[in-house]
């Protein structure tokens, strides 16, 4: 849930990661969920790791917009037609690289999960047990 809206009244808006799927699903002619949130479609990336990467763009995006940053239909063009990353000094500065890297253009350019959950910030918040195969964020406020 995102806080939309002016400050007169809360408004909350439902983010839906650009759709999930299984890895090497074809997802050609369905709803592909608010535009606002997905990448550039025509990625040349591996289709298991394009499919991966548009929810990884779609955290980007989500942090970024979460943080302050601005959803326009200017900035959302630019970073759909464009290499151009929208202005990050909204972010604190322990997130920058994180959201910088989910949102780089290709999604065999972004980090795999594995890679993100090792990055200083994310890493600190970590749960890992030597027999899970998928790590947890403990994102409690006991940290």
């Amino acid at each position: 849930l995102l806080l939309a809206g002016d400050t007169a009244g809360i408004v909350f808006k439902l983010s839906d990661f650009g759709r999930a799927s299984r890895a090497g699903e074809d997802r050609d002619g369905e709803d592909l969920g608010d535009g606002r949130y997905l990448p550039r479609l025509n990625d040349p990336s591996p289709p298991a790791r394009a499919a991966t990467g548009r929810d990884l763009y779609a955290l980007g995006i989500t942090l970024y917009h979460s943080a302050g940053g601005p959803m326009s239909a200017s900035v959302w063009e630019r970073l759909r037609e464009t290499d151009c990353l929208p202005d990050l000094s909204v972010l604190p500065g322990s997130l920058r690289p994180a959201v910088k890297s989910l949102l780089r253009p290709l999604a065999q350019d972004r980090p795999t999960v594995s890679e993100l959950i090792n990055y200083p910030l994310f890493r600190l918040h970590v749960n890992v047990r030597s027999d899970d195969p998928c790590p947890m964020l403990d994102i409690g406020c006991n940290s």
